[in-house]
């Protein structure tokens, strides 16, 4: 697992733990590992280089608004930079 990655993983393990909300946080990355793999045009958008920042997390947003809570939506958004 490159850094960054596992950096995002303990993050997200740590809010999980803090919020005590393990099983939670863990339904919801699976949620959100359903939408990117079954969505080729969306694993196409986030991972274009010519697509701004700003741009990609509004995206996220708009899709896992409703998926994700507060503390690892934030992380969500800004791994897809």
């Amino acid at each position: 697992m490159p850094l960054i990655d596992k950096r995002y993983a303990e993050a997200l393990v740590e809010i999980a733990y803090t919020a005590n909300a393990i099983e939670e946080i863990r339904q919801q990355l699976k949620e959100v590992t359903d939408i990117y793999e079954s969505q080729q045009e969306l694993r196409l958008l986030l991972n274009n280089p010519k697509v701004k920042i700003d741009a990609k997390k509004a995206i996220v947003n708009s899709i896992f608004f409703k998926t994700c809570t507060a503390g690892n939506f934030e992380i969500l958004a800004v791994a897809y930079r």
